[in-house]
């Protein structure tokens, strides 16, 4: 099987169009033709079908192209091995994190194994949890870092290694009139304007801290998965925000940032390190998963 086609075959199922997808590629509209032609003969059944909205797969073209996007990524991994084998190298590694983790913890478990491994190669990509998981289901990544809530669920084709619990509080910059108070009451928390992270989770957080008095909570509030505009929105303005204690250590040291006191200051998630179950483990894939897991301890803590 001509590997070709099954990249120009993902497109088109991508584009929905003979057209676009040729346009996308570069090439002819028959050429695209003569490639789903040969992989339907090759199979034995019809690929796709042409409907007046576009051109849609058959349950066999999802087959198809949900398997191909397997194949291909594994092609285009040989490709990156094999190349930097060429070049001395041992091993190359793509990593997917989510912002602080992608900012605080990787660059020192990267710096550590480059340390202790000089000739390895990465490649490190920024995502949200569900997104990463997909791309690792899709062998788009060898491992995730990443902070999770505890009643997360992943897929029974993938591992997760607890490392560490964290610790989430309320924070709010040092001007903030609830920030000097020594204790804050839960209706001056509902009364307050918050900026809330958009996550998984959350949802379940601020019934957590409302209770029965949920309804209406959050009228006006502002919601990013943007860490630092988060962050830089609240050195702005006077808004409140659920946050991983270790993230915002730094605007703590320097006073910028302080932890509203609250009768049930902190909630608790978790750090972990997750990675494909059925994996060949590489040399640098059991050296990074010793070394994430460590350093990230030792980080988070």
């Amino acid at each position: 099987m001509n590997l070709n086609h099954l990249r120009y075959f993902t497109v088109i199922v991508k584009r929905g169009s003979f057209q676009r997808a040729a346009k996308e590629l570069n090439i002819s509209q028959p050429a695209l033709s003569n490639c789903v032609k040969k992989l339907e003969d090759l199979y034995g059944t019809p690929l796709l079908e042409r409907r007046p909205q576009g051109v849609f797969p058959t349950p066999y073209g999802e087959a198809l192209a949900r398997f191909s996007l397997t194949a291909i990524s594994a092609a285009d991994r040989a490709n990156v091995e094999i190349d930097n084998l060429k070049r001395g190298s041992r091993g190359h590694l793509r990593i997917g994190a989510p912002a602080g983790i992608i900012e605080q913890v990787l660059p020192k478990i990267i710096a550590e194994m480059n340390r202790q491994r000089p000739e390895f190669s990465f490649e490190v990509s920024f995502g949200y949890l569900n997104q990463l998981m997909d791309g690792l289901i899709d062998d788009q990544h060898d491992f995730i870092l990443s902070t999770y809530w505890p009643a997360v669920s992943i897929a029974e084709t993938l591992v997760l290694d607890h490392i560490q619990k964290l610790s989430l509080s309320i924070y709010a910059r040092a001007q903030h009139p609830l920030a000097a108070r020594d204790c804050v009451e839960l209706d001056e928390l509902l009364a307050a304007q918050w900026i809330a992270p958009d996550s998984r989770g959350m949802d379940d957080f601020f019934c957590k801290l409302t209770g029965d008095r949920a309804s209406g909570f959050l009228d006006r509030p502002i919601v990013s998965r943007d860490t630092s505009f988060i962050h830089a929105a609240m050195h702005e303005m006077d808004l409140l925000s659920l946050i991983p204690d270790y993230v915002v250590r730094p605007f703590v040291k320097s006073g910028a940032f302080r932890k509203i006191a609250y009768d049930k200051p902190t909630w608790d998630i978790s750090a972990g390190l997750m990675y494909k179950r059925d994996r060949t483990k590489t040399p640098a894939m059991q050296l990074f998963r010793k070394v994430a897991i460590d350093k990230t301890k030792e980080l988070l803590s």
